[in-house]
């Protein structure tokens, strides 16, 4: 059964269960993510990236659907826009490093059962994902380095269950049209290097812990904002916060 086949695409195959492949790495499934089929993905145990495309009818897929890929580096999740909770089996995904989330319109949070598996995750890209909200199972991700967040309405306000995350290098903050504030303690996420902020009108002003960033190099703030006057070099009433930041950029 194709012993040297490394890369699968299946499109519109909702009936089909996959065989024992162990030389594939890479699996792509685009309109057909049926329990059928994503059931059997743990039949590619050498699996490295997963990307589940487009109109998926299910609210879940098999709890135990990621378990025993541990050789899995790249999971995307694209389009399943019914889909509320992410895969809750006990999967050991030691070796991810990157998860794409993006227009899963009803998926409103990674909940502390499946962020368990996601414990060695280093960047996340939660993308156009209209009900999701930060929440307590982001305090479970101890390995993260970068996280966006881009196009969610309902993100109000930055879970404290990220406080510990001393690991996190980079914060990617867009398009969230009713976040409303940063916590002070964001000070306390020392390895921050990089703040991206953009079009985030309700976002008026930054903690007064942004000036304890002191390994923070890179800060951009654009959308014309009450922010980024705040912000304005010299005169702004938050420049003092972020003048100690070698790389600025802040632009209507």
């Amino acid at each position: 059964m194709f012993p040297r086949l490394s890369k699968l695409d299946i499109t519109h195959c909702p009936q089909l269960n996959l065989p024992l492949l162990p030389s594939v790495t890479q699996l792509q499934v685009t309109n057909g993510c049926s329990r059928a089929l994503v059931g059997s993905i743990q039949n590619l145990p050498n699996l490295e990236r997963l990307d589940l495309n487009g109109d998926g009818k299910w609210t879940s897929f098999p709890e135990e659907m990621l378990v025993g890929l541990e050789h899995l580096k790249h999971l995307r999740f694209f389009g399943l826009r019914r889909l509320k909770v992410l895969p809750t089996g006990r999967a050991n995904l030691k070796a991810l490093e990157q998860f794409q989330i993006a227009l899963c319109e009803n998926l409103e949070t990674i909940t502390e059962e499946a962020s368990h598996g996601l414990r060695f995750l280093k960047r996340i890209y939660i993308i156009n994902c209209r009900k999701f909200k930060l929440s307590a199972g982001f305090r479970h991700l101890i390995a993260l380095e970068h996280l966006a967040i881009e196009g969610c309405g309902e993100v109000k306000d930055i879970h404290d269950a990220l406080e510990h995350i001393m690991t996190l290098r980079s914060l990617f903050l867009s398009y969230l049209p009713n976040l409303v504030s940063l916590p002070n303690w964001l000070g306390n996420l020392g390895s921050l290097e990089s703040l991206y902020i953009s079009q985030c009108p309700k976002l008026t002003s930054l903690p007064m812990s942004t000036q304890s960033l002191t390994n923070l190099k890179y800060l951009e703030i654009y959308g014309y904002s009450e922010l980024g006057k705040r912000c304005k070099e010299g005169t702004g009433e938050d420049w003092h916060k972020i003048a100690h930041v070698p790389h600025r950029v802040i632009r209507d």
